[in-house]
């Protein structure tokens, strides 16, 4: 199927469940990619990569999406790449955890990795606190062995 502004893929209601990594590298061209009401749980984000036109519209709405950080981590870069447009992400919906079934990925993916990134700043606090404590400890052990090696150089002068 075409139209005028270039090709146009309609995948909706097949019961896709995943997608080959290489499955859109030959359509390198294509301007609308319908896969909304397919099984996706997942995306990775190279399935989009080889899309180079202008802009490549996708919807991906009633899918029942596991609304994870890595999800999150695969919408936000799809989001930032100028010439991919998911046009109904407002409507892409989460079906897992049970606790997000329902809710609007836009909405809950500014909340979803915060547990993840205080892990990993809390981790990357404490490394950082126990390098400067050895340094520190290194210093002093430095400056009290090298007073004990002058004051044992300043006995045997004597």
């Amino acid at each position: 199927m075409f139209c005028r502004s270039g090709q146009v893929l309609n995948l909706s209601n097949n019961n896709i469940s995943w997608i080959d990594g290489e499955a859109l590298a030959p359509l390198y061209s294509l301007a609308i990619l319908a896969l909304e009401g397919n099984n996706l749980h997942h995306l990775k984000f190279k399935t989009f990569l080889s899309l180079h036109t202008s802009a490549t519209h996708i919807t991906l709405s009633a899918n029942p999406w596991n609304c994870d950080c890595e999800l999150h981590r695969v919408f936000s870069k799809i989001l930032y790449v100028r010439h991919l447009h998911v046009d109904d992400y407002r409507n892409v919906t989460c079906r897992d955890p049970p606790q997000l079934a329902g809710s609007s990925l836009s909405w809950v993916d500014s909340q979803l990795c915060l547990a993840e990134t205080v892990t990993v700043l809390v981790i990357t606090v404490t490394v950082m606190v126990t390098v400067v404590a050895a340094v520190v400890m290194a210093e002093r052990n430095r400056k009290r062995n090298s007073g004990k090696k002058w004051d044992a150089e300043s006995q045997t002068q004597t």
